[in-house]
C-alpha cells in the first residue's frame, strides 16, 4: 500500500516491480532493520539502566547453549537478542547524559567556508609548532594517527590500530587520532616549556562539532578521553586552549599528507610503544587498549546485509525473468539513478 501511494501505480502492479520503482526495501527487510535498531538500543544501554541486568543475563543464558534453546515464553528481549546476537559486554556504552550543564570545551573550533580559505590559513599559520590527525579505512582495518610538525619537518608521530572495518568507524579512528596529539603536545610542552599556542589540523568536520556537542552519540566516550586528556594538558590556572581548525586532506598540506602516511600504518596494525600513548589508549597490562565494538559499525554492517538479502530475495521472485529481459543489471541502483532524473 505505500509503495502504491508513493509511485501512484495500480493495485495490480506486482509488489516487486513497486519496490524497485519506490526504491525501499521489502517488508520483510524493513521490520528486520526496525528490530535490530532496537536490539542494538538495548545491548548499549548504561549499566545504570534497569534493562541492563537482565539484558546481560539474557545473553548469557542464550550464548551457553550457543542460540539454540529458547524459553517456553520468551519475552520480547529474549527473541531479539536469540536472532541478532548482540553482545552488550562487547558493544559500547551510550552515556545518557554527555556534560553537565555548564561544561565548557578547551578548544576553540575553526572551520573555514570552503577548501579554499581553509587551505590559505594552513599556509599563512605563524605558530612553529602544529599537530594534525587523520583517520584512515583500508583492507578492511581501521587505524587512527597523529603527527607534529615544525614547518614542513616531522618531529614526532604516533599511531594506533582500532580493529576490523566491522568493528570500528572512520570517525573513531579520527578521535583516537587527536586523542594522540594530546600526547605529542604535551611531551613537546615539557620539552620546551613556554606558553605557547597548540594547534591542531584534523580533515573531519563532523569529529571537529562533536568536540562541542552535548548529545551522547555512537563513539562519544572517545571524545570524553579526548576531553579528560586535554585537561592535564590546559591547567585550570592556564587560559589557553588548543585551536582546532579545519585541515582539508589530499591537497599537498605536508602535515597533513604525514599523518596520511603514519594512517595507513596503523590501519595495517601498527600502534606505537606504550609509552608513547596515554593511559587512556593502553590497559593494565601495558597492552594497547581494546575498544568496544561500535554501534554504528555493527548497523551499518547490518544495512549491507539486509540489501544483499534484499537483492536475493528479488532474484527469487517470479517477475525475476521479465526483469532481466527489461534491465540485465537488475537488481540493481541504475533504475533508481535513471529514475531520478525525471519527474513525478
Amino acid at each position: 500500500m505505500a509503495a502504491i501511494l508513493i509511485t501512484g501505480a495500480m493495485c495490480s502492479t506486482a509488489s516487486d516491480l513497486l519496490d524497485s520503482h519506490a526504491n525501499i526495501l521489502p517488508c520483510q527487510q524493513i521490520l528486520r532493520n526496525h528490530c535490530h535498531c532496537a536490539a542494538l538500543r538495548l545491548a548499549t544501554l548504561h549499566v545504570t539502566h534497569p534493562l541492563h541486568k537482565g539484558i546481560a543475563a539474557t545473553y548469557r543464558y542464550l550464548a551457553k547453549c550457543n542460540f539454540d534453546r529458547q524459553k517456553r515464553l520468551p519475552s520480547p528481549i529474549h527473541k531479539l537478542i536469540r536472532e541478532f546476537k548482540i553482545n552488550p559486554d562487547t558493544t559500547e556504552t551510550i552515556q545518557p547524559i554527555c556534560h553537565y550543564p555548564k561544561w565548557s570545551a578547551d578548544v576553540d573550533m575553526r572551520i573555514a567556508e570552503s577548501k579554499e580559505k581553509a587551505f590559505k590559513e594552513d599556509e599563512g599559520v605563524e605558530e612553529e609548532l602544529r599537530a594534525y590527525s587523520d583517520s584512515l579505512v583500508i583492507d578492511g582495518g581501521v587505524g587512527g594517527a597523529a603527527v607534529l610538525m615544525e614547518g614542513e619537518r616531522r618531529i614526532g608521530e604516533s599511531r594506533f590500530h582500532l580493529g576490523t572495518a566491522d568493528m570500528h568507524t572512520v570517525y573513531e579512528g579520527e578521535v583516537v587520532g587527536m586523542i594522540l596529539t594530546v600526547k605529542l603536545l604535551e611531551a613537546e610542552m615539557k620539552a620546551r616549556g613556554g606558553n605557547r599556542i597548540m594547534d591542531l589540523g584534523a580533515d573531519n568536520q563532523a569529529t571537529i562539532r562533536a568536540m562541542l556537542a552535548f548529545q551522547s552519540k555512537p563513539g562519544h566516550y572517545l571524545m570524553d578521553k579526548f576531553h579528560n586528556d586535554l585537561r592535564t594538558l590546559l591547567p585550570q590556572e592556564n587560559d589557553r586552549k588548543l585551536i582546532v581548525h579545519w585541515s582539508v586532506g589530499h591537497i599537498g598540506i605536508p602535515g597533513n599528507e604525514q599523518a596520511d602516511e603514519q594512517a595507513k600504518k596503523a590501519e595495517r596494525g601498527e600502534t606505537s610503544a606504550a609509552h608513547l600513548l596515554l593511559s587512556s589508549l593502553w590497559s593494565s597490562s601495558i597492552t594497547p587498549l581494546s575498544l568496544p565494538t561500535s554501534k554504528s559499525a555493527i548497523k551499518q554492517s547490518f544495512r549491507a546485509l539486509i540489501k544483499e538479502e534484499a537483492k536475493t530475495m528479488q532474484k527469487n521472485s517470479p517477475c525475476y525473468t521479465r526483469f532481466k529481459e527489461i534491465d540485465p543489471s537488475f537488481p540493481s541502483n541504475c533504475f533508481t539513478k535513471l529514475a531520478d532524473e525525471y519527474p513525478h
